[in-house]
């Protein structure tokens, strides 16, 4: 049985070997949930501001709420010290490419004035009233039992389609 140990507020397991299993931090989970007051609890506990992303690219909560539209939470990141200008695979400004990425303006705007730079290469979002695209409502389908068993519809068959009988006396 492996013995297994907490570490920096559920951070990481250690299991027995020493092998540490890195896990999405409770800051992470907190920032892509919305939830500014579980935020802050993880950083009363010590959680790391400017956590890396698998790729070893620092500033990885700011980078999520930014491009999630939390500026709740991106505003107190900031406040409490975040990289601005944390780069990230495609460069410096990662923080303001993601809030760009999502199209978050009121996000962007509030980066560049705490002193984040624009990259050259982002485009600022339309200032046109748009928001970020919605996910569309789709009908949901019958479930195949719903589809199988519903006598008012006839039974899917295709070419080569094998139909077996069980009778329960």
């Amino acid at each position: 049985m492996a013995t297994i140990a907490t570490s920096n507020f559920c951070r990481h397991l250690t299991l027995f070997t020493g092998r540490t299993i890195s896990m999405h931090s409770a800051l992470r989970r907190a920032i892509e949930r919305g939830n500014l007051q579980a935020v802050l609890v993880a950083l009363e506990h010590g959680a790391d501001i400017e956590e890396a992303d698998i790729h070893g690219d620092t500033g990885l909560p700011l980078r999520i709420a930014c491009f999630k539209g939390y500026s709740a939470i991106a505003e107190e990141l900031i406040r409490r010290g975040a990289n601005i200008n944390a780069a990230n695979a495609n460069g410096p400004g990662g923080p303001i490419r993601m809030a760009a990425r999502g199209h978050h303006r009121d996000i962007v705007h509030l980066l560049m004035q705490h002193g984040a730079v624009l990259p050259a290469d982002v485009q600022l979002p339309l200032d046109d009233g748009s928001e970020r695209r919605k996910r569309v409502e789709r009908p949901q389908a019958k479930s195949w039992r719903t589809v199988w068993f519903d006598r008012s519809t006839p039974r899917p068959r295709s070419p080569g389609h094998l139909s077996i009988r069980i009778d329960t006396h």
